[in-house]
């Protein structure tokens, strides 16, 4: 599991995401797939900042600062019971 920042594109304004990436795995036991497991990146959506910005550069810049680098410490030590509070 990490959780990381990302900028997404809301019409024409660009936003700063937390997000929570984990890995999974499933196995096939039937099929052409037989004994084969594949792998697949899910992505959740922990908070959406607010603020919106013009380019997506201002918003990498945003996404580095100290506000929204604790925050994802904080998530990482408290876990989901940061989300009830945002």
């Amino acid at each position: 599991m990490e959780i990381t920042t990302k900028v997404v594109k809301t019409g024409a304004w660009f936003q700063v995401q937390i997000v929570q990436i984990e890995e999974v795995g499933s196995m096939f036991f039937s099929g052409p797939d037989k004994g084969v497991e594949k792998k697949e990146m899910h992505e959740t959506v922990i908070l959406t900042f607010g603020k919106l910005f013009e380019t997506s550069a201002d918003a990498q810049t945003f996404s580095k600062t100290k506000l929204v680098l604790s925050t994802i410490k904080l998530i990482q030590k408290w876990g989901f019971l940061i989300k009830i509070w945002f």
